[in-house]
């Protein structure tokens, strides 16, 4: 069937109906061309991310174009089958026999493409245009797999399945299949293509689905791809196609950005481009070719990381070796204060003297509530504040769906969202061909666990196999994970098992701040000077228990210190807080920061936190405040305390947490020097595996490393300071330790049991990354009840909290000028399901406590979104009490967070 008669034929077959003006439908050549236009056209318009990505096909540059248009004008090729077409009766074709059947569900357009794929007919065709590789079932799983998921298994192959699903896909449009494919192809690939240098199909299959996954997106929408007769033939369209797609990619802020040639400093902040600090200057050192690499750069808090992370970032983008950037953070409170410092940046990372401003996203769980409370701010200050420049640069199109924002030309985001692009979830390939075309900067990498940690590893080493480039940044990075992440590159960038094995054994650099690179040759590592100011003699003061810390703390206020006061657990630092109130210290000198607070109030107390601790805080903010907080200090905050008081926990956190103390110069502190005290019992008393459980309570088992945490005490009361910089590598490198002969007898088997726990949470996120050395159909299938996390740890649950009005319930949390729906964001927090589940006897059919009024609650709940509706609700009381079925001794308010009544003071 060729010639007008078989165009006559396919062209009856839609694929797309009703566009705004109702004319009909777009037949299924037409939408093909159309997403064969838009992957075409996008990598040629990328000419760096095209040289990266051609290796993977082995292929020239105008080759690998034509093969990736010709893979993607095959995607929907399904579309002609039976039961596709019979989802739209009014459009059944005449080409088929008998009239539209009831649809058949038992095949989806896009297996079909999968069957059709492997029909011998097309097999031939396809090598006659196409590099030999392409007859291979990673590649079918890639053209066919775009809807989010691989065909599975029994659709690739020579199977039974494909034999018995023939007769459903239809003889008759099997044979019309063939003759489009007949004539798509000298389109797409007017000279047949030869097999090149080494293909790397199973790397390939991975970004060969992104893109078709994306060009679909693009090419499937009817305002920028509309309709025209379904009689025009394949090659008077196909020209309409390639115009419109060029037009699309525009529009959508697909087309890449100019890099500047050359980037200054001052340029990404003017502020440390005045004084640069010498991790600074040392990256503004670096020269990048085209070869994808790492960089890992340790240096302690306030040292200019994330500036120095940034001028990186753009000296590769220049040398092409990405077209954008996406920074990933532990939270979404260091996620958010990024993204502020990315819109500074971001003009000299981006030329923008062309046609568009660069775009910009944050992405996160809460990325629309902090995007709604930045336009609420810019419509209280007439709209002269920041949310116009951000509005200016957010595309929406972009914005719509955290699978798509790393295609923006910046961003920032925790790092789940870059993990959601090694787990085996739809639309994986997708997240992983933005990230591939984004120089990747991981913050804070030392904040991940043994299960993050191995995340991190599969991430590292996918964007390697497709490309990318990273940038890892840490104040506290140990030896091992330095090598695992640098080996994880080197996998990913194909070095041989040799090579590799002279990696794992090669000794790595002990100084400190220290750049290492690593581009597939030697391992480079770079020493740099400590930033003035940040080398410091932290006095370290054990003490006792919390009543010896609350006197301390209270002695330091008296003489107007600032203090802090961290907790490693929650209802701990309420009991702190309780009992500082208790002995008779001004509430208005007392502030409670944690994690389980309402947004709304978190969000306020966050700002009243950097106001009184920031970097502009004044003396008169300053004086005789206490704050009394958890882990959420601990990272990125910019805080600057006289006084910190800790909970004993690994050493690395309490690096972390000095690094709080006498962070910017100021005149007149009220103590002689830095000093921080930590609660703890005298390690030389760690007789019993509970050493720490009558000092610290609920506390002390925040982190289950005993021979961590001992190791920690031990040192640091050892040597009674901590010397920044000098003491921070031998610190953690003993602490972490794998051999017990140092620990005492009762805590040894303890610790050979949390390695157990470490090796067991490796394993499980092995089990649940995705394998980047296989292709992307053997990537597993999830089945609907499976729910696979980025992060290992107690399930926690979304609680919305409400007030009686009028008789209905309200948001507990409003916010002058929000609509009632930022409002209910607003008053949600994440509690752990085992503590909200703690004595409850009476629960709802959710498995949680039951709330005293349903009736009430689902009347609120049902002019929600349909997606919120399960979202537990519960009313607080004016007394603060929350309305459960039965009393829990549970209450709530925007000073305490959500407690029980059995938390006293300490």
């Amino acid at each position: 069937m060729t010639g007008a008669a078989g165009r006559t034929l396919y062209s009856q077959f839609w694929a797309k109906t009703a566009d705004k003006e109702c004319r009909g439908y777009k037949p299924v050549g037409h939408h093909l061309l159309d997403v064969a236009a838009v992957a075409g056209r996008y990598l040629a318009k990328n000419p760096a991310r095209l040289e990266r990505e051609r290796r993977l096909s082995g292929l020239s540059g105008p080759e690998h174009v034509r093969l990736c248009a010709a893979l993607a004008g095959l995607h929907d090729l399904g579309k002609i089958s039976r039961p596709f077409q019979s989802q739209a009766p009014a459009f059944w074709p005449a080409a088929l026999s008998g009239s539209c059947p009831s649809q058949d569900r038992r095949l989806s357009h896009w297996e079909a493409t999968a069957v059709l794929l492997q029909d011998r007919e097309i097999e031939r065709l396809l090598k006659a245009s196409l590099p030999t590789f392409v007859i291979d079932n990673q590649i079918v799983a890639a053209v066919a797999g775009h809807h989010g998921v691989a065909p599975d298994g029994n659709l690739l192959g020579a199977t039974g399945e494909i034999t018995l699903l023939r007769p459903v896909i239809g003889e008759d449009c099997i044979g019309i299949a063939r003759s489009l494919v007949a004539e798509l192809l000298p389109l797409l690939a007017p000279n047949a293509l030869e097999d090149g240098d080494t293909c790397h199909a199973e790397a390939f299959s991975f970004s060969l689905n992104g893109l078709i996954t994306l060009a679909d997106w693009v090419g499937s929408d009817v305002d920028a791809f509309p309709f025209e007769e379904p009689e025009m033939s394949l090659e008077a369209y196909h020209p309409l196609a390639l115009e419109r797609a060029d037009r699309a990619l525009s529009a959508k802020g697909l087309v890449p950005m100019k890099h500047p040639l050359s980037v200054r400093l001052s340029d990404l902040s003017p502020r440390a481009g005045g004084s640069p600090r010498p991790m600074q200057r040392l990256a503004d050192g670096l020269h990048f070719d085209a070869t994808p690499q790492m960089v890992v750069i340790e240096d302690g808090t306030g040292s200019g990381k994330t500036e120095a992370a940034l001028l990186i970032a753009a000296r590769m983008m220049a040398a092409g070796l990405g077209e954008g950037v996406y920074v990933a953070l532990p939270t979404m409170a260091t996620a958010n204060a990024m993204h502020g410092r990315l819109e500074n940046a971001i003009r000299g990372l981006f030329d923008e003297s062309g046609e568009r401003m660069a775009s910009l996203v944050l992405a996160h769980g809460r990325s629309r509530l902090a995007r709604e409370l930045d336009a609420l701010s810019a419509r209280h200050d007439g709209g002269q504040g920041r949310e116009e420049s951000v509005a200016s640069r957010f595309n929406a199109w972009i914005g719509d769906s955290r699978k798509t924002a790393f295609f923006a030309d910046a961003g920032a985001g925790t790092i789940d969202q870059a993990f959601l692009s090694i787990l085996p979830k739809k639309h994986l390939t997708l997240r992983q061909y933005a990230l591939a075309g984004r120089i990747l900067v991981i913050d804070e990498a030392h904040a991940c666990d043994a299960y993050m940690g191995e995340e991190l590893n599969t991430l590292v080493r996918q964007q390697a196999r497709l490309g990318g480039s990273v940038i890892i940044l840490s104040a506290t990075l140990g030896r091992r994970q330095r090598r695992e992440l640098i080996t994880a590159f080197a996998s990913g960038r194909g070095v041989r098992q040799r090579r590799m094995q002279a990696l794992f054994a090669a000794p790595l650099s002990e100084a400190y701040p220290l750049l290492t690179r690593y581009a597939g040759g030697e391992i480079e590592e770079h020493a740099s000077d400590t930033a003035p100011g940040l080398a410091r003699s932290v006095v370290i003061r054990r003490l006792g228990d919390r009543k010896e810390a609350l006197a301390e703390a209270l002695a330091a206020a008296g003489r107007g210190a600032a203090v802090a006061m961290v907790c490693n657990a929650v209802d701990s630092a309420i009991a702190m807080h309780r009992a500082l109130i208790d002995a008779g210290h001004p509430p208005h000198r007392l502030t409670l920061f944690h994690a389980r607070f309402a947004m709304g109030d978190r969000m306020a107390t966050e700002e009243k936190v950097l106001r009184l601790f920031g970097p502009d805080s004044g003396s008169g903010d300053r004086i005789g405040q206490i704050l009394v907080a958890t882990q959420v200090v601990e990272q990125s905050l910019d805080l600057d305390f006289d006084l910190m008081i800790s909970d004993l926990a690994p050493v690395d956190l309490l690096i972390q947490r000095a690094g709080r103390l006498w962070r910017h110069r100021r005149e007149g502190r009220p103590l002689a020097e830095p000093v921080m005290g930590v609660i703890s019992p005298d390690p030389a008393d760690a007789t019993e595996i509970d050493w720490l459980g009558e000092v610290l309570g609920p506390a002390a088992y925040t982190y289950r490393l005993p021979g961590v945490v001992w190791r920690s005490a031990r040192d640091l009361f050892q040597n009674g300071r901590l010397e920044t910089p000098g003491d921070l590598r031998p610190l953690i490198e003993a602490a972490y330790r794998l051999e017990p002969d140092d620990l005492p007898q009762a805590l040894a088997a303890a610790h050979d049991a949390s390695l157990g726990n470490d090796y067991a949470a490796v394993t499980i996120a092995r089990n649940n990354t995705i394998d980047p050395g296989r292709g992307y159909g053997d990537v597993r299938r999830v089945s609907l009840d499976e729910e696979i996390g980025t992060r290992l740890g107690e399930e926690t649950v979304t609680v919305r909290l409400a007030r009686r009005s009028g008789g209905l319930l309200v948001p507990a949390v409003r916010r002058d000028g929000a609509g009632v729906g930022l409002d209910w964001a607003l008053s949600e927090l994440s509690v752990r399901k085992r503590w909200l589940l703690a004595g409850a006897a009476i629960l709802d059919g959710g498995g949680l406590p039951a709330p005293r009024d349903p009736a009430a609650r689902d009347a609120a709940r049902g002019l929600w979104p349909e997606w919120e509706r399960t979202i537990a609700l519960y009313e607080v009381d004016s007394d603060g009490s929350l309305a459960t079925a039965q009393d829990m001794g549970l209450f709530y308010d925007g000073v305490g967070g959500l407690r029980r009544q059995s938390v006293s003071g300490a």
